[in-house]
């Protein structure tokens, strides 16, 4: 499965036979669900912190830079450092911008922990560009 793209290209694959096929609501359905799975890997990233199995640092930021802004791990390590205000402002506009055409859910999502994390390191032009 890993090799075919695992789960997320199946997903993919899945969305691209019934759009295909007439098959409606699945686009919002996929993207809702990409959320949920999200925050349930964010919760889990919180809970191995909370056990002392996971520290939320500059090695931590370092890492999530380097997974795809698309992966569910990728997108909640980034969820939890938008939650305190450790997101890079470049990343954050990359991120917003990728996501906004992608998964709009998900922005709005990932927006909310930003406004949570009271955009710490952000100017305010950068915001307002986003919106």
């Amino acid at each position: 499965n890993k090799i075919f793209g695992g789960e997320n290209a199946q997903e993919r694959d899945r969305q691209r036979i019934a759009a295909r096929f007439g098959v409606r609501d699945t686009e919002f359905k996929n993207a809702k669900e990409q959320v949920a799975g999200v925050e349930k890997e964010a919760s889990r990233l919180r809970d191995q912190e909370r056990a002392g199995k996971l520290q939320v640092d500059n090695n931590f930021k370092t890492a999530a830079a380097k997974e795809s802004n698309m992966s569910a791990r990728g997108i909640a390590m980034r969820s939890v450092l938008y939650e305190r205000g450790m997101i890079e402002p470049d990343e954050f506009v990359k991120d917003m911008r990728t996501w906004t055409a992608t998964n709009p859910f998900l922005a709005e999502s990932m927006m909310k922990k930003a406004q949570q994390g009271g955009f710490r390191g952000m100017k305010a032009d950068q915001i307002v560009r986003l919106l």
